[in-house]
């Protein structure tokens, strides 16, 4: 009587496609963290920034990038920081927001872990923030 069974190479070609579907599915888990973190981080950034132009409206006001946060501050009131996700890294920067919502024009480029970029663009008057990806 013969006895059916998987042979040693169905086996490992089997556990290969398992280990192969894992890894896939791990790195693009990751990504999709990274992606999340980063849209939470931007849709932060816009609000506080508009916060912060309203603020500053008669008494002027800054927005300060560091190596792992963006700090916002109003001239009199409390300093707003919201931490930059792992995977980003920032230049050191300053915006200075004078009274009349007038911001100092400046671009501040974001670099990302793999290399890639986001342009923060902050125009003067009004204080317009233009996002590039």
């Amino acid at each position: 009587m013969k006895i059916r069974a998987f042979t040693l190479i169905e086996v490992i070609a089997v556990l290969g496609m398992v280990l192969a579907l894992s890894v896939s599915g791990l790195w693009l888990g990751q990504r999709w963290q990274r992606q999340v973190a980063e849209d939470h981080y931007l849709t932060a950034l816009n609000a506080h920034w508009q916060a912060t132009l309203v603020g500053a409206e008669k008494k002027g006001g800054s927005l300060r990038f560091s190596a792992h946060k963006t700090i916002f501050k109003v001239t009199n009131q409390a300093i707003v920081m919201i931490e930059l996700p792992a995977h980003i890294r920032s230049v050191q920067a300053t915006i200075t927001v004078s009274p009349g919502k007038f911001a100092d024009p400046q671009v501040v480029t974001l670099t990302r872990a793999d290399g890639s970029k986001i342009r923060l663009a902050f125009q003067m008057g009004w204080g317009e923030l233009i996002i590039q990806r």
